[in-house]
């Protein structure tokens, strides 16, 4: 049995079980991925920003790229397709606050980071 504490309340009493280790266990297989495609250095540039951003990344020459812009709950909240190794980012609807971001080229993430959007001036 286990005893489960939520805040300062009285723990709650698990019920009483039994298990013999070796026997009747569940398998778990565990995948991993690797990526072809190094990490590369990006930079936003302003960060904080108030209306659009450039993103630069380093020695990037692809034509296949894309933009994700994710929330701080891992929603996507906007994608774009981007040739060669800057991509300016428009706030244009975008609320003030903390987000997340990843680049892709030819399928393979390349790059991530956050960047912050500010109140307009």
């Amino acid at each position: 049995s286990a005893a489960i504490f939520f805040d300062f309340n009285e723990p709650v009493i698990t019920n009483v079980t039994a298990h013999t280790l070796g026997e009747e266990f569940i398998e778990v297989e565990i995948r991993t991925s690797t990526f072809s495609a190094p990490l590369y250095k990006m930079s936003v540039q302003p960060n904080p920003f108030a209306n659009s951003a450039t993103i630069t990344i380093d020695q990037l020459n692809q034509k296949d790229n894309s933009f994700f812009l994710y929330d701080l709950q891992g929603r996507l909240v906007k994608q774009y397709d981007f040739t060669g190794n800057q991509f300016k980012l428009l706030r244009q609807e975008l609320l003030p606050g903390m987000y997340l971001f990843k680049v892709q080229s030819n399928g393979h993430i390349i790059g991530n980071g956050k960047l912050i959007i500010k109140n307009r001036e």
